[in-house]
């Protein structure tokens, strides 16, 4: 055989080859396509807060409930604004984690939405159109938020910030030792605020980890990129997620006590040093929040959300779960919280007393989705229903507009 027919013959086999994988990736990618199976996660590393959401990418999500997402160019689940804000316009920036995002319920059921449209109704507006922004990632803290307030929300003239608190993680959130645990990762990923001096400072020394440096690399950005346009890829990563998760059954069901042990010390005083500094940092972190939106001419209001067992609707099982976690009620960090509001003057909204009522009398999970936990995880559309009501509400009753610029907050959050 001549040397160019040994080189047509090895052509061919390769082409042969590549033809076969091509038609065996290029099937299922269509198939999946035209099943809607999407697996996307929207994340990306950000050296400022850590990570935030892809500007502009836009799929379904369906880890949790479900929704077809749309980022916009700041990298937030939410419509495109105008910076400059519009003549007759009242501005509400939501500042949160992923309760804020609310990806598990379309758009247009999460309680900014109903919060918007529910505001437009109220005579307290003095008759301008209210405009609701959200500034929420998930995973996020209040140190996070801080640095969100700083970054992206000033630059949108709101009239009034909304801190949205889920005492739930948010103050482990706050600390790297208590993050760590809660996550089981000595990787921190973020940035932290540490006091030096008595006050606050800002500690990015995650930049410097080598997974944040993996994750800036061109292999990471690029593999990124195409897991992001391969439906394929993005099954794969759930499968061996799944796979992984069934045969660490014994460990991740360790891991998962250890989590909640972390969680539930949210429900009492605390005596360990280690969140006597995480409630320290967050007090903190939201006094400086209210200052800093009060400096800008804003008015701020801090919003307590709800952890799924505070507002189950069997009373028993939540007064079995006190017994075990030694608490003398579920609501230790709405009160705390709220007696943080009386020292500084600004106001409080604890939803948990209106949610737990709500459930228990209609028995109806606020929080949950159908392809979840039952009654667990984040709330579901019933939930951000009633969430936008009473947040709606308490700004209704406790602010207008007068002829002179600002809102003036008329009455005090009510202690539970």
């Amino acid at each position: 055989m001549t040397p160019f027919k040994r080189f047509v013959r090895f052509a061919l086999i390769g082409v042969l080859i590549l033809g076969g994988l091509f038609i065996g990736v290029a099937i299922p990618e269509i198939g999946l396509r035209i099943a809607g199976i999407e697996y996307k996660l929207y994340r990306i590393v950000d050296e400022e807060r850590g990570w935030t959401y892809k500007p502009g990418d836009s799929g379904w999500y369906r880890f949790e409930g479900e929704s077809y997402v749309t980022i916009n160019r700041e990298g937030f689940l939410d419509r495109e604004h105008t910076k400059v804000k519009p003549d007759n316009t009242f501005r509400i920036a939501l500042l949160g984690d992923s309760f804020v995002a609310a990806r598990e319920v379309p758009p247009e059921k999460a309680f900014a939405s109903i919060l918007e449209r529910s505001l437009n109704g109220c005579d307290a507006m003095g008759g301008k159109q209210v405009e609701v922004l959200k500034f929420g990632i998930a995973g996020y803290g209040t140190d996070q938020e801080l640095i969100t307030l700083r970054q992206k929300v000033g630059d949108y003239d709101p009239d009034l910030v909304i801190l949205a608190i889920f005492t739930s993680n948010d103050i482990a959130n706050n600390t790297l030792v208590l993050n760590n645990l809660l996550y089981n990762t000595h990787k921190p990923g973020k940035p932290y605020f540490v006091f030096e001096d008595g006050k606050l400072v800002l500690d990015r020394s995650f930049l410097e980890t080598e997974e944040y440096r993996a994750q800036k690399s061109w292999s990471y950005k690029a593999y990124a990129e195409l897991k992001s346009h391969s439906r394929l890829l993005q099954v794969m990563s759930r499968l061996k997620q799944t796979l992984m998760q069934t045969w660490a059954e014994p460990r991740t069901e360790a891991l998962q006590n250890l989590k909640l042990m972390v969680e539930d010390e949210i429900y009492r005083e605390p005596t360990d040093p280690r969140w006597q500094e995480a409630w320290q940092v967050t007090e903190e972190l939201i006094r400086m929040i209210d200052q800093e939106v009060l400096a800008k001419g804003a008015d701020f209001l801090a919003l307590t959300l709800t952890n799924d067992l505070q507002v189950h609707p069997n009373s028993a099982l939540r007064q079995k779960a006190m017994e075990i976690l030694g608490a003398k009620d579920l609501l230790y960090p709405e009160k705390r919280i709220n007696a943080l509001g009386d020292r500084e003057g600004f106001s409080v909204l604890n939803l948990a007393p209106d949610f737990q009522a709500y459930a228990e009398e209609n028995q109806v999970c606020l929080h949950g989705h159908d392809n979840a936990i039952p009654c667990g995880g984040h709330w579901n559309a019933v939930g951000h229903q009633l969430a936008g009501e009473k947040i709606a509400q308490k700004v209704c009753q406790d602010f207008r507009i007068e002829e002179n610029p600002a809102l003036k907050l008329t009455v005090k959050s009510e202690v539970y």
